[in-house]
């Protein structure tokens, strides 16, 4: 999951000078929740051993044919932020599945055929057992193909494990706070490792890198290997194939985040007229915020707004949130005055996309919804655009999104008091205007 998967395709739009190859580079992350989720099974796997060694084993040994450091993450559900719930919740109602597995059963003696694998991987209580496995298997029985490296396995803990001359030697880094998600671990490695490789095609491992390299302009490189990004031109082409026609395999790029934000930033200081700014973090946060404006795994899309929409008005988005919001360095926090960022952006933006619906000359989001409601728009679209809550709750969800991404070893706070754009409601996570 992650952001809007047509941000990436916009930005190769701009140009593809972040997109690197033969990079030199000792340390890689793989996010092996991901490793996880594209795991199959076959009739040969008798036992799971045999499943985490095809699976995992020639993964991460392919990466220590070359590279000293092999971090494998994944996710520990125990420390996922609860607002993650909502998605959760969504996956589960969309991907309804037979398989049962509650806390406290026992594991099957090997994996279950790849039909019900499929289902099973929807049921986290089952995948907290599978990781667990995995972890085992891999701390106990994995032999680099060379001396002299380094493995790490970071799920509930973060275990080391020291390949040398004279056998292993085998560590707890107590240094490490306990996280959740696996796609944010990889930020308390840089400082230790310096240049690093991400292994994710979570396209949100784009915006938590930028958002660091940001705040560390002289740390190590960041790269990410991730899913190659087609122009729009290629795209265009692939549709007209015959559905018959044999898909291709999936190519892989490695993406140089020093040079994806430059390029980002040098757009948008194009689209308003500048050539510098005051603060780089506070631009790259703006940045961070205007993308989520399309959506993330913890907030919702601003309704019948797209990605294109929103990057071809840049040159009213960036000014409303530069005015509208701050970035207080000392303590990397990202704050939005809530109330002028739905009268300002909101309404810059609803009164520019439906320019032809909205007549009102003294803007409010009150009278720009108004004439909305009032315009000869469809009856669907008219019932699809948001509220003042709804808006106001999406303006939260995102703050505390930008902010979670600059955790960098633990967790963020998680309140329920509406305060971030989330509550309770009969002992659910919900948008807080869900329950107004």
């Amino acid at each position: 999951m992650g952001i809007n998967h047509q941000w990436p395709r916009e930005w190769k739009e701009e140009g593809d000078e972040f997109v690197v190859e033969n990079i030199k580079c000792k340390t890689v992350f793989i996010d092996a929740q991901i490793l996880l989720m594209k795991s199959n099974v076959k009739d040969t796997d008798t036992s799971w051993r045999e499943f985490v060694k095809r699976n995992f084993f020639q993964v991460v040994s392919r990466y220590h044919a070359k590279s000293d450091t092999v971090i494998v993450s994944f996710d520990n559900y125990d420390n996922v932020p609860i607002f993650k719930s909502i998605e959760q919740n969504r996956r589960v109602d969309v991907n309804k599945t037979s398989f049962d597995f509650k806390k406290g059963d026992a594991l099957p003696s090997c994996p279950p055929k790849q039909n019900i694998w499929v289902q099973a991987l929807q049921n986290r209580t089952f995948k907290s057992n599978i990781i667990s496995v995995i972890s085992n298997i891999l701390t106990s029985e994995y032999n680099p193909p060379r001396k002299a490296t380094t493995m790490i396995v970071d799920f509930v803990n973060c275990v080391r494990i020291d390949y040398t001359t004279l056998g292993q030697k085998r560590s707890v880094m107590e240094e490490m706070n306990a996280m959740g998600e696996s796609d944010v671990k990889f930020m308390r490695y840089i400082e230790i490792f310096n240049d690093i490789v991400v292994d994710s095609i979570d396209s949100d491992v784009l915006l938590i890198a930028l958002l660091y390299k940001s705040r560390h302009p002289e740390s190590g490189n960041i790269y990410i290997k991730r899913y190659k990004i087609n122009p729009k031109s290629d795209d265009d082409k692939d549709k007209k194939r015959k559905l018959d026609a044999p898909r291709p395999s999936k190519e892989y790029e490695l993406i140089n985040i020093e040079f994806l934000k430059n390029m980002l930033h040098s757009s948008m200081k194009q689209s308003i007229g500048i050539t510098h700014v005051q603060c780089e973090q506070h631009f790259s946060n703006i940045l961070v915020f205007m993308v989520l404006l399309c959506g993330c795994d913890y907030s919702r899309k601003l309704p019948r707004v797209g990605v294109r929409s929103v990057w071809d008005n840049m040159h009213i988005i960036v000014p409303a949130l530069l005015h509208c919001t701050q970035y207080d360095v000392e303590t990397a926090l990202f704050s939005v005055d809530v109330d002028m960022c739905i009268n300002s952006l909101m309404v810059d933006i609803y009164s520019h996309v439906y320019s032809k619906h909205v007549k009102t000359q003294e803007l409010s989001i009150d009278m720009v919804l108004e004439d909305l409601q009032n315009s000869k728009l469809s009856d669907k679209v008219k019932s699809e655009m948001p509220t003042y809550f709804s808006l106001e709750s999406t303006i939260r969800n995102i703050q505390w999104v930008v902010n979670y991404w600059g955790v960098e070893n633990g967790d963020p706070l998680c309140d329920h008091n509406g305060a971030d754009g989330f509550t309770l409601h009969n002992n659910r996570v919900v948008f807080s205007d869900r329950h107004v």
